[in-house]
């Protein structure tokens, strides 16, 4: 995967210590959470969710915090809206949402 990745974008990695290679984006956020999550920590979460999203922030016994979003606004969530959650134990906003639901 390094050499690959070198020839298509010129870019080096040491397959060693700087690459994980994972089966599907599932399992490499749940690797990523397990590294910096704690169990006192929170999650910024939109609702509804990608269905495993908030599995791996539990299994961390960290907890999902919702950012629920409505059909009425096209699902679009807002800067305030995050925002508005984030608290001392916010350790991570996870967005599983397409760019165009952002909220200008």
């Amino acid at each position: 995967m390094a050499k690959y990745i070198y020839m298509s974008y010129g870019v080096k990695y040491d397959p060693t210590s700087e690459l994980l290679i994972t089966v599907g984006a599932s399992e490499g956020l749940d690797l990523a959470m397990r590294a910096i999550l704690d169990p006192e920590d929170e999650v910024i979460l939109t609702d509804p969710s990608y269905v495993a999203y908030p599995s791996v922030v539990l299994l961390t016994g960290a907890t999902p915090v919702w950012v629920p979003t409505y059909q009425a606004s096209n699902f679009e969530v807002s800067a305030s809206d995050i925002e508005s959650r984030i608290t001392e134990k916010t350790k991570a906003i996870l967005l599983d949402i397409p760019p165009t639901r952002l909220a200008q």
